[in-house]
């Protein structure tokens, strides 16, 4: 009996061994001779589409996915993606001003121009307040540091914020978007796009965002937020 068992458990353990060799030959191994490439991440810092790592200015590129995924709608929410980026708006959204490494223009008075220039789409806003409201669908936002004159202009002697958004396709499409946060907070946004033509392309982007301050005021005429 001792010698049976003895006899199966050797079997056993040697059809194991048999075993793990083949499963070891189907298990897929890289081909060393083709190297791991990542797709070139496209820029217009410079008024014309290169390769980033060809741009010789310093710079950061926030793409689509990561712009969907951290919720950022303008540029005062860019703070938390681009170090050394600082927005501020006192009173209302006309009075916004833009910091790039410190460096930008002192006080929020409306009627100053910011040293940090605002571009949407290669049109340069006059003051950083145009893009405290919501930009829109986005495909990509460059924010470049340092004086940026030689390309810009003026008013740009700190950075400049370049935001591109998403171009219309020749493809029926139709998106909505519902939001809500603390404070009240809740925002609706809805796109759609359709082709025109075999060269033309529309699309229609319309959005509210509403959110309660952090607290209550009250005034003559009643409570405030």
């Amino acid at each position: 009996m001792d010698q049976q068992r003895g006899t199966t458990l050797a079997l056993a353990l040697f059809a194991g061994m048999q075993v793990s060799p083949l499963c070891a030959q189907t298990t897929a191994q890289p081909d060393p001779k083709k190297p791991a490439t990542l797709a070139a991440l496209k820029v217009t810092a410079q008024k014309r589409e290169e390769s980033l790592q060809n741009v010789p200015v310093v710079l950061s590129v926030l793409p689509e996915q990561l712009l969907q995924d951290s919720g950022v709608h303008d540029i005062k929410e860019l703070q938390m993606l681009v170090p050394g980026l600082i927005v501020t708006s006192s009173q209302s959204a006309a009075q916004t001003t833009a910091r790039i490494r410190g460096i930008g223009t002192v006080g929020d008075n409306a009627g100053l121009e910011s040293s940090v220039g605002v571009v949407i789409d290669g049109v340069a806003r006059a003051r950083n307040g145009v893009s405290f409201a919501d930009l829109g669908e986005l495909e990509r936002i460059e924010v470049l540091k340092g004086p940026q004159g030689t390309v810009f202009g003026k008013n740009t002697s700190a950075g400049v914020i370049n935001v591109v958004t998403r171009r219309p396709s020749f493809t029926r499409s139709a998106d909505a978007e519902i939001t809500a946060g603390n404070y009240g907070a809740l925002g609706i946004a809805a796109a759609f796009n359709d082709a025109l033509g075999d060269t033309s392309a529309l699309r229609v982007y319309a959005a509210r965002r509403r959110r309660d301050g952090f607290e209550q005021v009250v005034t003559g005429a009643g409570p405030r937020r």
